[in-house]
């Protein structure tokens, strides 16, 4: 039985190349950085959703409060078409926001994601 803990104990003492733990804790470190770039970027477009659906709910609880209130069917029509011009800006300009934060992140992933590859290929050389 120690013949054999032996062998794998000899096995084992084979060391690792110099650079592999330079790279591993490099890689470590940029996959963290990366990580955290990635949340914090998640956070921002979370942030926006929410606030552009509470900007939306509110519109929506207005209109109605608008519309309660309406003596007739012309005003009631009129209200409801202000609102839904307005409505109709307002998904728009939060569309754009969203593409803008999208586009945002796709490019700094990108970035990321290009830095890594190349701090990997600069270590292993």
């Amino acid at each position: 039985m120690n013949q054999i803990f032996g062998h794998i104990e000899k096995e084992m003492s084979v060391k690792f190349p110099a650079n592999l733990s330079e790279f591993a804790q490099s890689a470590i470190i940029n996959a963290h950085t990366a990580y955290e770039r990635h949340l914090a970027l998640m956070r921002e477009f979370n942030r926006r959703l929410l606030e552009n659906a509470s900007v939306n709910a509110e519109a929506a609880f207005g209109v109605a409060h608008k519309l309660a209130k309406a003596q007739n069917v012309n005003e009631a029509a009129k209200i409801h078409g202000e609102f839904l011009q307005a409505q109709a800006q307002r998904m728009l300009e939060q569309t754009g926001e969203v593409v803008s934060l999208t586009i945002e992140a796709g490019a700094k992933a990108i970035e990321t994601w290009s830095s890594l590859f190349t701090a990997g290929r600069s270590i292993s050389r």
